[in-house]
């Protein structure tokens, strides 16, 4: 079920960072644990920022990429709940509740390369000869 376009997917992610920087404060996470937090909130916003679609800034990924970067994150955080965290009844929670959100965000989202589609026009030929306008 394809609900989200890539663009809607990226204002999801924008809201998602806002998540990531309350976090701390809602799930009372303890000094560097919460600056680890307010870390993977920066990642996840430049993760936004820098993927092709029509609500960031810079074009650095594609949709398909950014969507394999944050199951990869997901699936990450579900081990690291799992082991590094495992006797951390704050940071498990968290870790889980984030990893939940990455993977539905990403079973919703339509990860089609829509910019790849419009990086050339309909039926277009690569120049013929070297002339230019001068």
């Amino acid at each position: 079920m394809k609900v989200l376009s890539p663009s809607k997917h990226i204002y999801a992610d924008f809201m998602l960072t806002l998540f990531l920087w309350a976090a701390p404060t809602i799930f009372v996470l303890p000094g560097s644990s919460g600056q680890y937090v307010y870390l993977m909130g920066f990642a996840q916003l430049l993760l936004a920022v820098c993927t092709n679609s029509t609500g960031s800034i810079f074009r650095f990924f594609s949709m398909p990429v950014h969507g394999l970067i944050e199951v990869c994150t997901g699936v990450l955080l579900v081990v690291l709940s799992f082991t590094w965290s495992e006797y951390d009844l704050r940071m498990k929670p968290f870790y889980i509740t984030y990893a939940t959100l990455l993977f539905v965000l990403n079973f919703v989202t339509d990860h089609k390369d829509v910019a790849a589609k419009t990086r050339r026009f309909k039926n277009a030929s690569p120049l013929q000869g070297t002339r230019t306008m001068a």
